[in-house]
This record gives structure tokens, sequence and C-alpha cells, in this order.
């Protein structure tokens, strides 16, 4: 598995430029969580509109981001880094995703909600496809766009 530390297009490192990230991840092959990774705070949020408690492929994320974070800092600044997994907790959601098809979509808007200071209760069972169906219009929207069709049309991979 690869990993790209510097965010795409501006070059700023975690942890140096950047104090949280926000990761979509996919788990057993049927489910979606969403994470909120503060260098900040050294704690990793974990949404998970199930209401699973604890999640393997979670702990796993705790221990390799320290590493992450060491390996791509400058070797003065190495040596100051703690390397001792992140903390976790899961945000608390109950009554969601009753019908178990929608875990991606609450994990979007989750990320959505949590970087603009939005509570989650915006978001549930009763308003969930609409929700769907605004994401993939915007979608539908930006692939539609002349103007990014163009980007896309130049951009070549690293």
């Amino acid at each position: 598995m690869s990993l790209i530390v510097a965010c795409r297009g501006t070059h700023k490192l975690w942890n140096v430029d950047v104090d949280r990230m926000y990761i979509p991840v996919y788990v057993n092959l049927n489910h979606w969580i969403a994470l909120c990774i503060s260098f900040v705070n050294r704690h990793i949020e974990v949404f998970c509109c199930g209401g699973k408690k604890k999640i393997k492929e979670v702990e796993a994320v705790t221990h390799f981001v320290p590493w992450i974070l060491k390996a791509v800092q400058s070797l003065r600044m190495q040596k100051h880094l703690n390397i001792t997994p992140y903390t976790v907790s899961c945000v608390p959601m109950c009554g969601l995703n009753r019908s178990n098809f929608h875990c991606g979509v609450y994990t979007l808007k989750y990320i959505e909600c949590h970087l603009l200071g939005l509570d989650m209760s915006l978001v549930d069972d009763d308003n969930i496809w609409g929700t769907r169906i605004k994401i993939m219009w915007d979608l539908w929207d930006a692939a539609s766009d002349p103007e990014l069709i163009e980007r896309m049309t130049k951009y070549e991979p690293p």
C-alpha cells in the first residue's frame, strides 16, 4: 500500500501545514466509515452510522499515522516526534442507517458536517434518500462542467 503524505497540488505536509485529515474507509468489504485524524490532538474520531464501537481496521491507523508523520519530517524534527499510537473515539450515532445501505452517503455527510461545524442530526434516515440524490446530482453536474472536462484532458499522473 502506498500513501501520499503531501496534499496533492499544494505540496502541504501532514502535521506541518495540515492539522487534520478526513478519510472515508471501506471496512469488511461491505461498510463505509469516516475518520477525522487530528494531528494536533493525536486523536482519531470515528463515524460509523452502524453504531459500531470497535473497528479493528482503525487500530492499524492509530499505529501507522505517527510513523508516516515521522518519516516525512526533516531529520532535525524527526528526533522530537512521538510515535506512540493515536487515541480513538467513536462519535455517538444512534438510529441511523436502519436500511443498511446508505453508509457511504452518511460517511460523506459526516465529513461535510464535521468540516463545516454542522450538527450531524441534520442528516437522518428520513432525508437520506434526498441527500443521496443531491450528491449524485452534484457529481453529474461536476462531470458535465466544461472547465473540469478540459482540465481532466490535460491531467498527467505524477
